[in-house]
């Protein structure tokens, strides 16, 4: 049966490695495959795209990936397809940063089933740093069409960068067929007999209730030159006695074993920080030096006490240029501040017109694409990241369940562990020109050995903000919008992307700060946000996992900015919100006695009083 593909984001994560490698698939005793797909097995023969066209396809390998396998030589392809496709083109791309360099080019006939091309005089070694992308171009002719039948071959499941176009310089994932059958044939001569990678890897969240079991489930690849029959894996609590398990495992050279553990925490590990350092101790009797690919060092936090959390930090990484951060705009604008959990914050691309001096060491550390949000700068077990991609959800489901979705993950973290209390107040001057905050810390005893040193943020975020976004035209064509209206933006990281170190004393601390404000900025469609980390000498923390938010908190300066108070202006054409003193939106209609901020159509506020 024809099996049409179509180009699509993956929500699958990547899967590396999937089986052992078959004993009938023409290598030398010194050659090993690698790929998403290691074996002979085909699922999928008859893959096409139903329009006539030449098709570049491949899999893309990432560097983290390949890095077990650096310093060995490529010395070919494995290839399998549905049918025979004559003459075609073979090839591998090097990778680095945006750059791909076609390091090798090839034609070979290509016969139904596998087959093995060589790379004649090719000599290009796996290199630290750099993906890799390889595979073949297939052509779809006219009487494949009218016959309804391809000749593309695939295994399993849709795997994220295991299925990918090549067309007009850009990588595609498809969808719809599995993983490609294309892998690299490696010399692995000068490899190690002995080594470990992992795959999947969880020991649960960070911070672990006293007494608590920390499980650790663990894909193990064999990325040694031989199979495994026995492996010893160890794993040690600081720098307390290491403890170990051996295991039946019998992993074939290339292949993987799923490890699952109860890691007793030793008696008298204490309250706070520590390190879980997990790592093969030998196979067969073999020791195995130990290296940053077979170590794995998480860092746990043991408490006793928590407080509740004021708010959750969902912060959007956007960028005005791409048409498609729309979606998300709109999404976000729908959810508001998910039932009263959330603080919004979109910080902008570095170069685009609302980004912030801090923006290019925020967009380094969690946007790996955009638009992209974290909450709470939390990792979550398993994930390949700490954010999370708008991409794998806007546009393949229902908006009303993306926004269902979104609010259930603020919700979920809403409850999650909290060790400090925050507590704000602040006045802005008689010009607006600075906002003097009050801050004031209550921590958990155990905070200290939790954390270390705290750090305390101040962020200013501003609503309706009228600036440039990039639209889809008519056509598909790009148009800017120069006065479309922004929510949510960071205007402000006045503590830079490190924060203020927060002394303590005690459990309690008090901090002041002066913030400046630009003339331009409406103080009455603003907030300040005050959130705690811990404190990091780096810009970019070695653990960036460890960065999570502490707790957060904001307060609306529509109460607090002195805003004129002239009851005589003219008339303005458009409708007026309303806000309290504390800053909560309400409606115009029939309102209570009271003091209240007018927001009105032109952007600018005034207070009134209804007696």
């Amino acid at each position: 049966m024809f099996r049409k593909i179509t180009s699509l984001m993956l929500l699958a994560a990547a899967a590396f490695s999937a089986a052992a490698q078959d004993t009938d698939m023409g290598l030398a005793s010194n050659e090993r495959v690698i790929g998403y797909t290691v074996t002979n097995q085909i699922d999928v023969k008859e893959g096409g795209f139903g329009t006539v066209g030449t098709y570049p396809l491949g899999a893309y390998m990432m560097a983290s990936e390949l890095k077990p396998y650096v310093g060995c030589r490529i010395v070919g392809l494995r290839v399998a397809v549905g049918m025979d496709l004559g003459r075609s083109n073979t090839f591998l791309y090097s990778v680095e940063g945006d750059q791909m360099v076609l390091v090798h080019e090839q034609r070979q006939r290509l016969y139904e089933g596998w087959n093995r091309i060589d790379f004649n005089g090719s000599n290009y070694v796996i290199e630290e740093g750099k993906d890799l992308f390889f595979g073949y171009e297939y052509t779809e002719t006219d009487e494949m069409v009218a016959a309804d039948q391809g000749g593309i071959a695939a295994t399993g499941y849709d795997t994220s960068g295991a299925t990918m176009l090549f067309l007009n310089n850009q990588l595609n994932t498809l969808s719809g067929i599995g993983m490609l059958c294309v892998q690299l044939i490696i010399d692995v001569t000068n490899m190690n007999p002995y080594d470990i990678a992992y795959g999947f890897f969880d020991t649960g969240f960070r911070y672990k209730k006293e007494g608590e079991e920390i499980k650790v489930m663990a894909e193990l690849r064999n990325v040694g030159r031989d199979n495994i029959s026995n492996l010893r894996m160890g794993w040690q609590y600081d720098d307390l006695t290491p403890q170990y398990v051996d295991l039946t495992s019998g992993i074939p050279s290339g292949g993987k074993y799923t490890w699952e553990e109860v890691l007793t925490p030793p008696a008298g590990l204490g309250l706070g920080s520590h390190t879980l350092k997990i790592f093969p101790m030998q196979a067969d009797g073999t020791e195995i030096p130990g290296s940053d690919i077979n170590t794995r060092t998480e860092s746990i936090a043991i408490y006793e006490n928590t407080v509740p959390r004021d708010k959750v930090l969902f912060e959007v990484y956007t960028d005005t240029s791409n048409p498609s951060t729309i979606n998300l705009n709109n999404i976000i604008n729908r959810m508001g501040d998910a039932d009263g959990t959330a603080i919004v914050a979109f910080h902008h691309m570095p170069g685009t017109p609302l980004a912030t001096t801090e923006s290019q060491t925020l967009f380094e550390r969690y946007a790996y694409a955009t638009p992209v949000f974290t909450i709470d700068r939390a990792y979550f077990p398993g994930e390949n990241y700490i954010a999370y991609s708008a991409s794998d959800f806007i546009g393949l489901l229902p908006d009303d369940l993306i926004i269902a979705m979104l609010k259930e993950m603020t919700a979920q973290d809403i409850y999650s562990p909290c060790f400090a209390s925050l507590a704000v107040t602040g006045k802005c001057n008689e010009d607006n020109s600075l906002l003097n905050l009050e801050v004031n810390i209550d921590a958990v005893p155990e905070a200290e050995a939790i954390f270390g040193t705290l750090a305390a943020h101040v962020m200013l975020i501003e609503d309706g903000v009228r600036s440039q976004q990039i639209l889809t035209g008519i056509g598909g064509r790009p148009i800017t919008n120069n006065t479309y209206e922004h929510n949510n933006v960071v205007r402000l990281n006045h503590t830079g992307v490190k924060g203020q170190p927060v002394a303590l004393d005690g459990t309690t601390a008090k901090l002041n700060f002066s913030v400046p404000m630009d003339a331009s900025w409406n103080p009455a469609n603003m907030r300040a946000v005050v959130y705690l980390t811990q404190y990091f000498d780096e810009e970019i923390p070695s653990n960036l996992k460890d960065a999570d938010i502490i707790n957060a908190i904001a307060l609306p300066l529509a109460g607090i900015a002195s805003v004129d108070e002239i009851a005589t202006d003219g008339a303005i054409d458009g409708p007026s919100t309303y806000y309290t003193i504390g800053g909560t939106q309400v409606s115009g209609d029939n309102l209570a006695p009271g003091l209240y901020i007018e927001r009105r159509a032109d952007g600018s506020a005034r207070k009134i009083l209804v007696k």
